[in-house]
């Protein structure tokens, strides 16, 4: 299951820093890790997202079970015939689940676990509304 959002992804930096007994700073830098939230998501059954998060909420699945793939693409020319993007190995957690005469909000996490291909999607297959991956450079 692909799972795809128009969610901004949020960068989390990881970097520690110390004071030396000589007063000197030390930033030990350990990468990043990208997380980001959906909120709200309102349930619509007619949403290519809603039957893989209803599934995970509802049946309180855990582990393995919340584990799906997400694509990224990243469009910079809308003329190009293909767009670079990016398919990660995600775990995807609901924060709650709920609502009123709006509509039902299953707001949720998505964070990186596991693998991330890089490659590309072609401009035809993203306007069709199924993008299609294929991994490897753009050529």
């Amino acid at each position: 299951t692909l799972l795809a959002s128009s969610a901004a992804s949020d960068v989390y930096k990881r970097q520690e820093q110390k004071r030396t007994i000589l007063g000197k700073t030390v930033t030990t830098d350990n990468g990043y890790a990208p997380s980001m939230s959906a909120d709200p998501f309102y349930a619509d059954p007619a949403s290519k997202l809603y039957p893989k998060i209803r599934e995970i909420a509802f049946n309180r699945l855990k582990g393995e079970a919340c584990k799906t793939l997400m694509l990224e693409v990243i469009v910079e020319d809308t003329a190009a015939t293909k767009h670079l993007a990016y398919v990660q190995e995600v775990m995807v957690k609901p924060q709650s689940y709920g609502g009123d005469t709006t509509g039902v909000n299953i707001p949720f996490d998505v964070t990186d676990d596991g693998e991330r291909t890089k490659g590309y999607v072609t401009a035809e297959s993203l306007k069709s509304g199924n993008p299609v991956f294929t991994e490897g450079n753009i050529e």
